[in-house]
C-alpha cells in the first residue's frame, strides 16, 4: 500500500489542479451565459463547458508529448531563471520611488518648473 503514495500525492495534486481551472473556466462561461438570452443560456453553459473539457484535454495532450521531448524541462528552467534575473536587476537597480497622492493627481503639463529644467538639463548632458 505504502508504494502507491506518491501517485496518490500525484492524483490529489492534479486533481485540486483541475478544481482550480473548472472554477475559472465557470467563471467566464457564466460571465458569457449572462449576456445571451435566457432560453438560450443553458446551451451557452452546456457548450461552454464541453468546449472547456476538450480544450482542456487537448492541451493535456500537447503537454504530454512536450515533457517528452529530452532537454525541454531543461531549457524552460534556464529560460525561467533568465527571466527572474532580468526582474531582479529592474526591481534591485530601478527601485521607484514612492510618490505622493498629489504627483499622481498633477499632469505633466503643471510640474513645476524646477522639474522641467532639471529634466532639459540631463537631456543636454546626454
Amino acid at each position: 500500500m505504502e508504494a502507491f503514495y506518491p501517485e496518490l500525492i500525484a492524483l490529489a495534486q492534479v486533481i485540486v489542479i483541475d478544481v482550480v481551472l473548472a472554477g475559472d473556466n465557470a467563471i467566464v462561461v457564466g460571465l458569457a451565459a449572462s449576456r445571451v438570452a435566457p432560453e438560450m443560456r443553458a446551451r451557452v453553459i452546456f457548450w461552454g463547458i464541453a468546449g472547456a473539457v476538450v480544450l482542456r484535454i487537448a492541451f493535456a495532450g500537447v503537454t504530454m508529448q512536450l515533457l517528452a521531448i529530452v532537454g525541454l524541462t531543461l531549457a524552460g528552467g534556464i529560460l525561467l531563471l533568465w527571466v527572474c534575473w532580468k526582474m531582479y536587476r529592474e526591481i534591485s537597480y530601478h527601485s521607484p520611488h514612492p510618490a505622493s497622492l498629489g504627483a499622481a493627481v498633477v499632469s505633466p503639463d503643471e510640474r513645476p518648473v524646477a522639474a522641467l529644467s532639471s529634466g532639459a538639463q540631463s537631456l543636454r548632458s546626454s
